[in-house]
């Protein structure tokens, strides 16, 4: 839901009503449609991420142990 905010925040200004101040009714506002994953659909999304995640890390440290490696030969040859 959080990541739909700006959807719900264009429906109940194109949905909202008064002249003092804008007010949209719970009745209008519970007959948004939107879309939530099944849970499993989220788990699934969710461990996508989380090894997607763990992936860059190990890269990260890959590049890093390289990073040391060249600094460690460019000394090396500079001597």
């Amino acid at each position: 839901l959080y990541t739909m905010g700006f959807k719900i925040k264009d429906y109940a200004l194109k949905n909202a009503s008064g002249s003092t101040f804008l007010e949209i009714s719970k009745n209008t506002l519970s007959q948004m449609e939107f879309f939530v994953p099944s849970l499993k659909e989220q788990t699934q999304i969710g461990n996508f991420f989380r090894q997607l995640d763990e992936t860059i890390a190990l890269q990260s440290a890959e590049v890093e142990k390289l990073n040391q490696l060249k600094k460690g030969l460019l000394a090396a040859m500079l001597v």
